[in-house]
């Protein structure tokens, strides 16, 4: 074979990026193998088809679609009318940030219904009522997935759930790739929750979710009674509890 052509893992190789993403890319009419020996033969790719893949993948770290992108490659659209969705982005990014200050600035829980998205995890289960037992255990849930699996970063990366009525049976859960597989992997569906943010300790957190219960039953809001505790910042990041972010939801009917 011509030694100017790269065969699909030496792509996958050198871009850091798995077969099924270049198989994708050619579904969706992005790329094109530049030899393909027979039907579902071997496939090779010129350096030009490497850096086209580079540019979608660039592309899509600033939030663009494959068919937006598919569509720019074929002329069919232009930058201002990507750019303009992107600055649609950043303005709910903005958005969103100022809600996060107003949440720091303020004593008060504030509650929101939300929609929390599918993800895939490595999930443990255990039985516990220490604190110390359960940060353990968490951190070698997250050990489990880091060494064993590959790590989606786009999501929030560890959290444990549970139900009120039992807080001391405990899910742990470690963020994976969505294309992971083993007896530890679980696909965590979308969900419909009640959110708030819980500042400080993990020994009050139980005021927070108090409140949403409370709120729940006052709104008349049906809930499963199932809590997901989402450690944003905890003790990697901060020595002072105090300092301590953690996002609550309770799931709803």
């Amino acid at each position: 074979m011509n030694d100017n052509l790269f065969s699909i893992g030496d792509v996958s190789r050198i871009l850091g990026i798995t077969r099924k993403i270049i198989l994708n890319y050619e579904t969706c009419g992005l790329v094109a193998p530049d030899v393909k020996n027979g039907i579902n033969g071997n496939r090779y790719y010129t350096i030009d088809t490497i850096t086209k893949i580079r540019i979608i993948r660039l592309f899509q770290s600033y939030g663009l679609a494959l068919p937006e992108i598919r569509e720019y490659f074929a002329g069919s659209t232009d930058l201002i009318s990507l750019v303009h969705r992107l600055e649609a982005i950043r303005d709910r990014l903005n958005d969103n940030i100022n809600s996060l200050y107003e949440r720091i600035a303020t004593s008060d829980i504030k509650i929101s219904q939300i929609t929390v998205p599918a993800q895939t995890v490595c999930a443990r289960r255990k039985v516990s009522d220490n604190l110390q037992e359960k940060t353990d255990f968490l951190r070698d849930t997250a050990m489990i997935a880091i060494t064993k699996y590959k790590t989606d970063f786009s999501k929030p990366q560890y959290f444990i759930e549970f139900n009120y009525k039992n807080p001391s049976d405990i899910l742990f859960c470690a963020t994976v790739d969505s294309n992971s597989c083993g007896d530890d992997i679980v696909t965590m569906t979308s969900k419909n929750a009640l959110a708030a943010c819980h500042y400080g300790s993990y020994q009050n957190i139980d005021h927070t979710r108090t409140h949403l219960l409370q709120y729940a039953d006052i709104n008349k809001i049906p809930h499963t009674g199932d809590f997901r505790e989402v450690y944003l910042e905890g003790p990697p990041q901060h020595s002072d509890p105090n300092k301590y972010i953690t996002n609550i939801y309770l799931f709803l009917k």
